[in-house]
């Protein structure tokens, strides 16, 4: 599976709060979100290239429910 590069759309994520300023905890938050994302996805692909490898050292025989 392959992702596309961020394109920003989250760049300005905030929370307004009563007095119109921001929430740091959400601020905070969203920043350690956006930076977690590219490394669980590459994470995600090598797993899956793993997978795909196993299953081609056994022939094909894996059961393919759910993979791509």
């Amino acid at each position: 599976m392959l992702y596309s590069e961020d394109l920003g759309e989250y760049s300005n994520f905030y929370k307004l709060v009563a007095d119109g300023g921001t929430d740091v905890k959400v601020e905070t938050s969203a920043k350690h979100l956006k930076e977690l994302i590219g490394p669980v996805n590459k994470m995600n692909d090598a797993i899956r290239d793993r997978i795909n490898g196993m299953n081609s050292n056994l022939g094909g025989k894996m059961n393919r429910a759910g993979m791509p």
